[in-house]
C-alpha cells in the first residue's frame, strides 16, 4: 500500500468546516490501496467549538500524531492568533520525525489553516517527497484590496502580505491541486500556470455521508430546540451567513411578505451563521429592518454537526440562501439532500449545487446570474416562491443513483486518482 500524510491541523473532536472532506474519506483510503497518517493539533490548543461524537466516525486502525502550539495566550500580546501560524514550528518537527524515519509516498493539505500549507515545499526539497494541496477556500484572497481602508478587516495588510508571499513559495511547487471550486483551480492558473505545466487538478466536492446520519441517531442526538407552536413551519438554515447571503435573503423575505396571506405560519431559523463566537446577528439585524422579527431566531454559534444534522432532518423545509457566483459550491447541500427535507434555494444558473438539487429531485433552485440587480433577484424569487409553499413539510426519498455521485467514498475516489496523477507528475 501506498502511504500518505495528511496534514489536517482541526481534526476531530475539533468541530470546524475544513476537516469533514479528511474525516469522512478515512474509512475509505483503504479501499484504494492507501494507508493513511493524519497530522493534526491537539485540540486543546484549538480555539474552536468540540464534538466528541465526531471521533465516533474516525476509524480506529486510522494513526494520528497531534502537536501542540504556542499558547494564545502569548501570541496576541505579538498580534498571532491563528492556529496555522501557532502551531507551524511543532507541524514541521512534527513532520520531519515522519518522514525521516517513515517511507511516505505524498503529502497531502487539507485545510483552511494555509500557514502550514507552505510545509509542503519546504518537505519536497528535504525529502524529495511530492504534495497535493486542497483548496477549500481562497489562500491568498485579494477581495479586500480594492477596498478602502475602514472596510478591511483589523491587520489585513499584514496578513494579505503573509499569505502572499507564502503562497507564491509554495503553490509552484505543488504536484497536485484539489479545489472545491473551478474558480479556484482558474486563480492557480492564472497566478502560477499549474496546469499549462501539466500539474493535475481536480474540483472534488466535499461528499455526503449516510454514516453520520446514523451515528447521530445511535447517540441519540437531538435536533436544536425548536418552539413547539402549533402549526407554526419550521424553515431552517445551517451554517455561516456572509455578506454575500445578506441581499438573496432580503430579496427572499421581501417576496415571502408580499405572496403569503398569515405569515405567522412560519418561523426562519438561521442557526450556527458566525465562525466567530458571540458575533454580530446579520440576519436579525435584517429582520428587525424589515418588520419581522417575530418570523426569525438566529444563533450565531455554530451547533455540534451531529445536531445539525438531526436539526435538517426535523425540519420542515431548508432554505438554503446560496450565491450569485457560479463556482460557489456549498458542500453543506449534500447532507440536506440525505435528510429527505426539502430545500428552497438560490443558486447562480450555471451552478453545480443547483444541477444536483435539481436532478435528485431534491427541492427548488432559484436560478440567478452574477449580473442580475436586486430587482431582478427579487422578481426571481417571486415567480418561484409558490414552490416554496407547496414544498413545506412534503419529506421524500432519497435516490441512491443520484446521492451515489456526492457520496463520501466516490469523492475518496476521485481524491485518490488524484493521488496517483500527482506521483506521476512528481516523477517526470
Amino acid at each position: 500500500m501506498k502511504k500518505v500524510l495528511i496534514v489536517c491541523p482541526h481534526f476531530p473532536p475539533v468541530n470546524t468546516p475544513d476537516q469533514h472532506r479528511v474525516r469522512m474519506s478515512l474509512p475509505f483510503f483503504g479501499d484504494f490501496n492507501w494507508k493513511v497518517t493524519v497530522l493534526a493539533v491537539k485540540p486543546e490548543f484549538v480555539e474552536a467549538p468540540l464534538d466528541p461524537i465526531l471521533e465516533k466516525s474516525v476509524p480506529e486502525a486510522i494513526r494520528v500524531v497531534r502537536v501542540g502550539a504556542f499558547s494564545t495566550k502569548y501570541t496576541r500580546k505579538v498580534g498571532l492568533g491563528a492556529l496555522s501560524m501557532r502551531s507551524l514550528i511543532q507541524m514541521r518537527k512534527a513532520g520531519n520525525r515522519l518522514l525521516k524515519s517513515e517511507k511516505f509516498d505524498l503529502v497531502y493539505f487539507s485545510t483552511t489553516a494555509f500557514h502550514v500549507c507552505w510545509l509542503g515545499q519546504y518537505w519536497k526539497r528535504k525529502f524529495n517527497i511530492p504534495f497535493v494541496i486542497d483548496l477549500q477556500d481562497p489562500w491568498r484572497n485579494d477581495f479586500y484590496q480594492n477596498k478602502p481602508k475602514h472596510l478591511r478587516p483589523p491587520k489585513h495588510g499584514f496578513a494579505y502580505a503573509i499569505h502572499k508571499k507564502m503562497e507564491r513559495d509554495t503553490m509552484p511547487h505543488a504536484s497536485g491541486v484539489v479545489s472545491v471550486s473551478e474558480g479556484y483551480l482558474q486563480m492557480m492558473e492564472e497566478r502560477y500556470q499549474l496546469r499549462s505545466k501539466g500539474v493535475p487538478m481536480e474540483v472534488i466536492p466535499f461528499g455526503a455521508s449516510s454514516r453520520d446520519f446514523d451515528i447521530a441517531k445511535m447517540a441519540g442526538i437531538s435536533g436544536f430546540p425548536f418552539d413547539a407552536k402549533a402549526g407554526v413551519n419550521k424553515i431552517v438554515y445551517v451554517g455561516a451567513v456572509t455578506p454575500f447571503f445578506l441581499p438573496l435573503i432580503e430579496a427572499f423575505f421581501q417576496a415571502f411578505l408580499e405572496t403569503c396571506p398569515n405569515p405567522s405560519e412560519f418561523h426562519f431559523y438561521f442557526l450556527g451563521t458566525s465562525y466567530i463566537s458571540g458575533a454580530e446577528k446579520r440576519v436579525a439585524k435584517l429582520a428587525e429592518k424589515m418588520g419581522i422579527s417575530s418570523l426569525v431566531t438566529e444563533r450565531t454559534d455554530r451547533i455540534p454537526y451531529y445536531q445539525a444534522l438531526r436539526t435538517l432532518e426535523s425540519a420542515d423545509l431548508i432554505f438554503i440562501p446560496g450565491s450569485q457566483d457560479k463556482d460557489y459550491n456549498a458542500s453543506k447541500v449534500y447532507n440536506c439532500i440525505l435528510s429527505t427535507t426539502p430545500i428552497f434555494s438560490i443558486f447562480n444558473s450555471a451552478s453545480l449545487v443547483k444541477q444536483i438539487i435539481e436532478e435528485s429531485n431534491a427541492g427548488v433552485a432559484v436560478g440567478v446570474e452574477a449580473e442580475d440587480s436586486e430587482a431582478q433577484i427579487f422578481e426571481k424569487i417571486k415567480e418561484s416562491i409558490p414552490s416554496f409553499y407547496e414544498l413545506v413539510g412534503k419529506k421524500r426519498t432519497v435516490d441512491s443513483r443520484i446521492t451515489h455521485f456526492f457520496s463520501d467514498q466516490y469523492f475518496t475516489e476521485k481524491q485518490v486518482n488524484l493521488f496517483e496523477q500527482a506521483l506521476k507528475y512528481h516523477a517526470k
